[in-house]
């Protein structure tokens, strides 16, 4: 492996996958990892998956590794249900995105928005499930994003209306988004974001009812937004009224373009 890695593919563009990654695991793996982690500037897409206990030390990975030619990073991490949210902020592995300065499309099952991630600024794309912190926070570190999915969990912005103001972004590359997992998102989970660039929106697992989705209408009206495209999970006026439902029509009427595209998906 050193041989193919460091002679015969010195100069060889390299797409890695590092799956289930834990302290025990590391036991014996460290050699080749430490190995891999020693031609990071040829990575040019990783996916790495890794569990809870490794947040330790990565006595295999250099200080200031950098990746200077990746262009797309899979971070899955594995965390046990006695975990809390701020054990998330310790795993050492999201360290690697400041040093990603061609990094254009990112996935990651958790994400911490009040790091100032120098790796985010050129993202395209971003798929996320589990956000720590503001949403509108996040995405001010992404002003090329085009394409956002959220996946699960969104921390809530509970700011007094003296800090309001500094949580305002008005992003005006975004038009894609999908957002699903109407449990996770809390109270203010868009409180200051601006999407007026929005013309294509996915809603999965939420009712018209749920105070999320009354916060998704207010983002889509203050942003002034056509959306060309809409999809929604047919249960997702399930539990109301066909007056309630009427008028969240004619809400989102006023935000769509005339021939706006909308469909009904099955659960």
């Amino acid at each position: 492996m050193k041989e193919c890695l460091e002679v015969r593919g010195k100069n060889t563009l390299m797409e890695v996958s590092l799956l289930h990654i834990s302290d025990h695991a590391t036991l014996n793996t460290a050699p080749l990892l430490e190995l891999m982690f020693q031609s990071t500037e040829r990575w040019t897409r990783a996916k790495i998956s890794y569990i809870e206990p490794w947040e330790k030390k990565l006595s295999f990975i250099p200080a200031g590794t950098k990746f200077p030619l990746i262009e797309s990073l899979d971070l899955d991490c594995y965390l046990s249900a006695s975990s809390g949210v701020g054990d998330v902020d310790k795993l050492a592995v999201l360290r690697l995105i400041p040093h990603c300065p061609q990094l254009r499309h990112l996935t990651s099952s958790h994400l911490n928005s009040s790091y100032a991630w120098v790796g985010m600024k050129n993202l395209v794309s971003m798929d996320v499930g589990h956000i720590t912190g503001p949403l509108t926070q996040l995405l001010s570190q992404c002003p090329r994003l085009e394409r956002l999915k959220l996946g699960g969990w969104v921390a809530g912005q509970t700011t007094g209306q003296a800090d309001h103001a500094q949580y305002q972004y008005h992003h005006t590359k975004l038009s894609h988004l999908s957002i699903s997992g109407r449990r996770g998102l809390k109270m203010g989970w868009s409180t200051g974001l601006f999407l007026p660039a929005l013309i294509h929106l996915v809603i999965k697992d939420m009712l018209y009812l749920d105070e999320p989705a009354g916060e998704l209408v207010n983002l889509l009206v203050r942003s002034h937004c056509s959306l060309q495209s809409l999809s929604v999970d047919r249960n997702f006026g399930s539990l109301g009224t066909q007056a309630g439902m009427d008028k969240f029509w004619d809400i989102l009427s006023s935000v769509s373009a005339p021939d706006v595209s909308i469909v009904i998906v099955d659960n």
